[in-house]
C-alpha cells in the first residue's frame, strides 16, 4: 500500500478544509448558484464579488505560502520551510499588496508592488527640452509617464539614443503621437 509524503498529506488536509469552508467549488455547486442568478453573468459575478471576502483567508495569508526545500527523510528530519511572499489584490483597499518578512509590507499598483516584489523595476529614459544636454535625461518608471512627457513637451521629447529600451510597438506609438502633435501645433499657428 502506497503511503503519502508529510507534504502530500498536508496538501490532502488542507483541500479538505478548503472544500469544508467552501473555498473549492464543485461542478453541482456552480450549476446551482448558475440557476439562482437565472443564468445572467452579471448577477453571478455579483454573487462571486459579493461571496469572496468571506471565503478568502484572512488578508495576507494568501500571499504567504510555505515551500519546501528539501524533501524530508521518512523521520521528518531534514525538511526545511522557507515563506513565500508573492504579490496580491487586497479587494477590500481595492489595491495591490506584497508582504516581507523582512522589512514593511508594499501597497499600490500592479507594476509598483511587483517591481517591489522583484527589487528591480521598469526604466525608460528620454530628453526633453529641459534634460537635453545635460548629464542625466529624463526618465520613468512607468510607459504612462513617457507618454505624460512627451504630452508637455512635443517639440523637445527625444527617445534618441535610448530606442533599446523600448519595444518596436512604444516607438511606433510614440512616434506618431509626437508627430500629430506637432501637426496640431502646426494647424493652430
Amino acid at each position: 500500500m502506497k503511503q503519502l509524503k508529510n507534504a502530500e498529506f498536508a496538501e490532502w488536509e488542507k483541500y479538505k478544509s478548503d472544500l469544508a469552508k467552501g473555498r473549492i467549488l464543485q461542478a453541482d455547486t456552480i450549476r446551482f448558484i448558475c440557476e439562482a442568478c437565472d443564468f445572467d453573468a452579471e448577477k453571478i459575478g455579483q454573487h462571486f464579488l459579493e461571496m469572496l471576502p468571506s471565503i478568502l483567508p484572512p488578508r495576507g495569508a494568501a500571499a504567504k505560502s510555505h515551500i519546501s526545500a528539501d524533501e524530508p527523510d521518512e523521520t521528518g528530519a531534514g525538511k526545511t520551510e522557507s515563506p513565500c511572499y508573492r504579490p496580491y489584490y487586497d479587494w477590500q483597499e481595492k489595491l495591490w499588496k506584497v508582504d516581507f518578512p523582512d522589512r514593511d509590507s508594499e501597497e499600490g499598483d500592479l507594476l509598483y508592488v511587483a517591481s517591489e516584489f522583484a527589487m528591480t523595476s521598469l526604466y525608460y529614459p528620454y530628453n526633453t527640452s529641459e534634460t537635453k544636454g545635460k548629464k542625466y535625461s529624463g526618465h520613468d518608471h512607468y510607459f504612462e509617464g513617457v507618454i505624460h512627457a512627451l504630452l508637455d513637451d512635443p517639440e523637445g521629447f527625444t527617445i534618441e539614443g535610448f530606442e533599446e529600451y523600448y519595444s518596436e510597438q512604444e516607438r511606433d506609438l510614440l512616434s506618431s503621437i509626437q508627430q500629430k502633435l506637432l501637426d496640431g501645433d502646426r494647424h493652430r499657428k
